[in-house]
């Protein structure tokens, strides 16, 4: 429909850098628009990436777009992040039982400490993979990121 789609603006950008990589006064126009929503769906699926690059795909690009959000000049335009079904290690869900709409639980772990070892040195990170049973850096990335946004 032509009259909905003035209503919605892509931005090309790299969500990975701050104001998604924009010039300073392409980032300025954004953020003095009326923008209600800002639907952050972006992610690298691919369940071999590095810790780190797992990290910055996953985890980095969702802060920055919240940062973007919190920035825009409509102070009640709301950050929506489209997560995944695979955020809780090795745990399983049946038809009949299936896992609740909660947070996976990391304890003992810190989801900040996390990010910033798969950034870094990656033992605390790869300990914390191991012990909590993720399969695989996408699942434990979207699992950390979804801590940190909640938080």
């Amino acid at each position: 429909n032509l009259q909905k789609a003035c209503l919605v603006r892509v931005v090309e950008g790299d969500v990975t850098l701050l104001d998604c990589g924009m010039h300073d006064a392409d980032a300025k126009s954004i953020r003095a628009l009326n923008i209600s929503h800002v639907f952050h769906c972006a992610a690298a699926v691919s369940f071999t990436q590095t810790m780190e690059d797992a990290a910055v795909s996953n985890i980095t690009s969702s802060l920055q777009m919240r940062s973007l959000t919190r920035k825009l000049s409509n102070k009640n335009a709301k950050f929506v992040y489209i997560s995944t079904a695979f955020v809780h290690g090795c745990e399983t869900g049946t038809k009949t039982e299936p896992l609740p709409e909660t947070l996976f639980s990391l304890h003992p772990y810190d989801p900040l400490e996390l990010y910033k070892s798969m950034l870094g040195t990656q033992s605390y990170a790869s300990a914390a993979m191991n012990a909590l049973g993720f399969p695989n850096t996408y699942t434990f990335s979207k699992c950390i990121c979804e801590h940190l946004l909640h938080g």
